[in-house]
């Protein structure tokens, strides 16, 4: 909030600024505003941000708006767009030989594999990534790239493998001092956990990183826990607490911008609506959530495909 401030600030302040300088500030004013999720505003700065790195012939930073509109893009559920900026800014960052610019851009790109539900192409660019984050001696790219790792390890269900790259992740983040992938990865091992069966294990890292998103105020990383305790309240049969949990993660989602999460929130709701007797109000979630999955092509992960199924022959 503090250096958003300052940013915005500097950016609508009278004087002369220099071309690069305001492209620095811009730049940097819309990944603070990605981090707290004003996609929007986010959106707008970076392509400013992109025309002045465009005039200026400055091709590391027209990468990087590059990645940060692709990232908006695959937040607010537009795979193909996300999927075409990273691989224009792959290309930039291969023309300049940055390594670690370039495992940036794989990465991405493996995460765009994953959301489509294409896990044998996710998996190899992600191994990419590592690879060259590694010889680059960048180590916050490496925890990303264990992070994701996790993530596609998670949804097709080799648990303690994902289990792995979380912890090697969060190791990274905590070094670092980034609180919020800290929580992120907490948030990750605790989904591990609950689906290996270890609920209490699992309540308590979804705890641990609820209290830090708190303190950060970042609305869709608490989306995301909410919606898993209402998942872990689900299979505990405390059924009201999990609608209700799962209510309060859906909106904490959409109004964040995060349509895959609301996606998935939307599955478990109508697996715990399924458990009120309720089978209208669960056909209508069902309904509303294909539809989201059709517009935007995010896919289902594989390791919740049988619950779904499920839900489906009960309404």
């Amino acid at each position: 909030t503090e250096g958003r401030r300052v940013l915005e600030s500097a950016i609508t302040a009278q004087g002369e600024i220099g071309a690069s300088d305001r492209a620095a500030a811009l730049s940097g004013a819309a990944l603070l505003a990605e981090a707290q999720w004003e996609l929007e505003r986010a959106r707008e700065l970076h392509l400013e941000a992109l025309s002045l790195y465009r005039t200026t012939g400055d091709a590391k930073g027209t990468a990087r708006s590059l990645t940060g509109l692709g990232v908006i893009a695959r937040h607010g559920g537009d795979l193909d767009s996300a999927r075409a900026l990273h691989q224009e800014a792959l290309d930039v960052w291969r023309a300049t030989g940055d390594h670690a610019g370039t495992a940036g851009a794989l990465l991405d790109l493996g995460a765009i594999s994953h959301l489509r539900g294409d896990q044998r192409n996710a998996k190899p660019l992600l191994r990419q990534s590592l690879e060259l984050f590694t010889k680059s001696h960048d180590a916050a790219g490496e925890a990303t790239a264990h992070q994701w790792l996790g993530v596609v390890a998670l949804a097709g269900g080799s648990l303690d493998t994902a289990a792995t790259h979380f912890e090697e992740s969060l190791k990274q983040w905590r070094r670092l001092g980034n609180q919020q992938m800290t929580a992120a990865d907490l948030g990750n091992l605790g989904e591990a956990r609950y689906l290996a069966g270890a609920f209490a294990d699992a309540e308590a890292l979804y705890r641990e990183a609820l209290n830090i998103y708190d303190s950060l105020g970042d609305p869709m990383g608490r989306g995301f826990v909410v919606s898993q305790l209402g998942r872990l309240a689900l299979d505990r049969k405390q059924t009201e607490d999990a609608v209700s949990l799962l209510l309060d993660g859906l909106r904490l989602r959409w109004d964040a911008g995060d349509r895959g999460g609301a996606a998935d929130t939307l599955d478990a709701l109508a697996e715990a609506v399924v458990q009120t007797g309720d089978l209208n109000w669960a056909r209508t979630i069902v309904v509303a959530g294909e539809a989201l999955r059709a517009e935007t092509g995010l896919a289902r992960l594989p390791v919740y495909a049988g619950r779904y199924a499920a839900v489906k022959d009960a309404i």
